[in-house]
């Protein structure tokens, strides 16, 4: 799915000003669309454990959720999401550098890139992680937006026997866990965060 821009309408005055062969009137002008033809953030993502545009540059809207110092992340509005379970609403939008103003947690932001699956150079067995990479180009739509809802995550979405993938259709998504249960002992295991390896 792809959504266009709606057409925009405005009233214009025009006033004679210092004796300008220009008489007072008035009219109505329309803008469309402004070209922006949007890719969902859901068809972005998919329903696969990697995008079916990968490689494509797109432009796409949505509620920024998160901040990071080398990016951030945005989500669809509730109103906006599909409904199929099995694609992701949020998206990682990757700036390499510190991410513009107008990606303010609760602004509504229009987000154009490149469409990426990136794998850490130093963890090559890392699952793929879904990003609009650079070039990237960031315009403020609204600010003050309430956040997408939260996806609470059960018990029924885990499982010992379930893949390490199990859980790509929350990727880049807003999520709350009221309660784990640990089922097995570590022992003593070791973990290192950095290359989430353990």
């Amino acid at each position: 799915d792809t959504t266009v821009e709606p057409t925009e309408s405005f009233f214009l005055n025009v006033t004679n000003v210092m004796g300008a062969a220009l008489a007072d009137g008035q009219g109505q002008g329309t803008i469309t669309n402004d070209d922006f033809v949007y890719t969902l953030i859901h068809d972005i993502q998919g329903s696969g454990l990697t995008s079916p545009v990968v490689g494509t540059a797109v432009t796409t809207r949505g509620i920024v959720t998160g901040v990071k110092s080398n990016g951030f992340f945005i989500q669809a509005a509730d109103a906006n999401a599909d409904s199929d379970p099995n694609t992701s609403e949020g998206i990682q939008v990757f700036t390499r550098s510190t991410p513009p103003a107008a990606a303010a947690v609760g602004n509504e932001v229009r987000v154009g890139g490149t469409v990426v699956e990136f794998i850490p150079a130093a963890d090559p067995a890392s699952p793929p992680l879904t990003e609009l990479s650079s070039p990237i180009t960031v315009d403020f739509l609204s600010s003050a937006n309430p956040l997408p809802s939260s996806i609470t995550l059960t018990a029924a979405d885990t499982s010992p026997s379930g893949s390490l993938q199990q859980l790509e259709r929350f990727e880049g998504m807003r999520v709350t866990v009221p309660s784990l249960t640990v089922i097995a002992p570590t022992g003593r295991a070791s973990i290192n965060e950095p290359n989430a390896t353990s």
